[in-house]
């Protein structure tokens, strides 16, 4: 019997959908089929997805229209499934080839012959794995596309907007509090 996981998402799934569907817009624009999101932070900014496992292969492949994929590793599968709206989440065991599974989602998602983007500034997709995955997917057509979530990353949504005057609220409550307590002769470090 599979359980349920309740999820704890940052933002709304709509928030989720709308950045993934900016970076959608840009792919269709430059004739892009998917892009293989491997930077951690931009894995975020679009699913939501958290972790420590940050040198891990893993990436957030966003095809050009439909779903986002997750592609983590088994350890890292049940975060995937808490912190994101997404269902589509692909594991590999650490007893398993990640590049061979990546070219069995992309030939699954009829895309692995096509135009491919990449994050060529990502620390984790390096030399060797682009070597890869051009070896084991040699009719793909690869560009790097390092960028195409920033762009969207840039312009703050309104939620965005009230997560940042929140935080500085916060803030400025936590350092009048300081100086009141440096005030009366407290040590405030």
């Amino acid at each position: 019997m599979t359980t349920k996981i309740q999820k704890e998402l940052a933002f709304s799934e709509g928030e989720y959908r709308d950045r993934v569907s900016a970076v959608q817009e840009i792919l269709a624009e430059r004739g892009v089929d998917a892009i293989l999101v491997f930077q951690i932070h931009n894995m975020n900014y679009l699913t939501g997805y958290q972790t420590v496992g940050q040198n891990n292969y893993q990436f957030v492949l966003v095809p050009r229209s439909g779903e986002p994929t997750l592609f983590l590793r088994r350890l890292e599968g049940d975060l995937g499934r808490y912190y994101t709206p997404f269902e589509d989440i692909v594991v590999w065991e650490d007893d398993e080839d990640p590049v061979e599974l990546t070219r069995a989602l992309l030939e699954e998602k009829r895309i692995a012959s096509g135009h491919l983007g990449y994050e060529g500034t990502s620390p984790s997709f390096t030399t060797r794995v682009f070597t890869s995955l051009k070896n084991a997917l040699p009719g793909a057509e690869w560009s790097d596309q390092a960028g195409i979530v920033e762009e969207g990353r840039m312009i703050k949504s309104p939620a965005e907007v009230e997560y940042i005057r929140r935080s500085a609220r916060t803030t400025e409550a936590g350092m009048q509090a300081a100086i009141i307590l440096r005030q009366r002769g407290h040590k405030v470090n």
